[in-house]
């Protein structure tokens, strides 16, 4: 969940990673599944005999390649979220989530053309991302969480201004957030997380 102010008011979005996403993250051709290419990556089994060499698209394959390792730290690495501003033809994304250096492009709308309720990648670009939107927020927190669970405890990125206590004031009721069990594995994160709970929460430790 990525965490922005638009016009002093604090929005959310929420995106959701499935196996089969990644492959169009690369820009690589496969002959197996999307969902297969992702375990061979993962586990070391895929052979040059299953990668299709599309020489059209090399060029697009190679920026992607550039920046796919930053992109899979984008809970750590993002900096600004936009809506996209559909500059660039055959891309079919509503939002945008990046930095200086790559954008992540994310969708609601799911092949049968309904709304999901959560956001999932769909294309990446290296690009700045002031590029591909029209505005841009600052990203100030980002939580994340399994699937399985219903609310967020983990922050794996705060910015140096963020103030936990106004999140907690903005965003309780959306009871989204589990602000008394928060943890980060970022040292200077979990202080902060720790002066919050105690001065704000009145927790003991």
């Amino acid at each position: 969940m990525f965490v922005y102010e638009d016009k002093d008011v604090y929005s959310y979005l929420e995106t959701e990673f499935k196996d089969y996403n990644f492959k169009h993250l690369t820009g690589v051709n496969y002959n197996k599944s999307s969902k297969q290419f992702f375990y061979d990556c993962l586990n070391g089994k895929m052979s040059p005999n299953n990668i299709i060499i599309d020489k059209n698209k090399f060029a697009f394959t190679y920026l992607k390649m550039e920046v796919l390792v930053s992109a899979m730290s984008i809970d750590k690495v993002a900096k600004r979220i936009g809506d996209y501003d559909f500059n660039k033809a055959n891309i079919e994304i509503e939002k945008v989530v990046g930095n200086i250096r790559l954008c992540l492009g994310f969708s609601n709308i799911t092949k049968k053309g309904k709304k999901s309720k959560y956001y999932f990648p769909k294309t990446l670009l290296k690009d700045k991302i002031n590029n591909n939107c029209n505005n841009t927020y600052k990203v100030f927190a980002i939580f994340s969480k399994e699937k399985k669970k219903e609310v967020y405890r983990k922050i794996t990125y705060l910015s140096s201004n963020c103030l936990l206590q106004e999140l907690y004031k903005n965003l309780r009721n959306f009871n989204l957030i589990d602000f008394l069990n928060l943890y980060s594995k970022n040292k200077d994160d979990k202080n902060k997380i720790d002066i919050f709970k105690m001065n704000y929460l009145n927790l003991k430790f």
